[in-house]
């Protein structure tokens, strides 16, 4: 269940995954792929996956039903479309960031839902 919380011009859902032993293996695959030289260092302070369509692999595919599943929600919610439309996720990524490195400010484009 998801709440919207009516905080700043755009609402915020919020949800929560709760435990699932999916975690432990979610996590271990990122772990991974920042051991294996799979995440790049971006320059502006932290690390990102260079697969930038991580929910499609393996280990994540239960998160992507989930992440699904609340976008839909949230889409469902706050717009009440009319039409038979719904929502996709078109990239997903990891950000890495070790101890006194941070995430930069940033924006997405052409994103609807972020």
């Amino acid at each position: 269940m998801m709440d919207i919380l009516e905080l700043f011009p755009t609402s915020l859902g919020v949800s929560h995954r709760g435990y699932s032993s999916d975690w432990e293996i979610e996590k271990d695959y990122a772990l991974k792929l920042a051991d294996d030289g799979m995440v790049k260092v971006n320059g502006f302070g932290n690390g990102i996956s260079v697969n930038t369509y991580i929910l499609n692999e393996q280990p994540f595919y239960n998160l992507k039903l989930w992440i699904e599943s609340q976008v839909d929600q949230y889409y469902n919610k706050t717009y009440s479309p009319r039409d038979d439309s719904s929502m996709y996720i078109t990239q997903s990524w990891l950000n890495y960031a070790e101890y006194q490195q941070h995430h930069f400010n940033h924006y997405h484009r052409n994103c609807f839902i972020s």
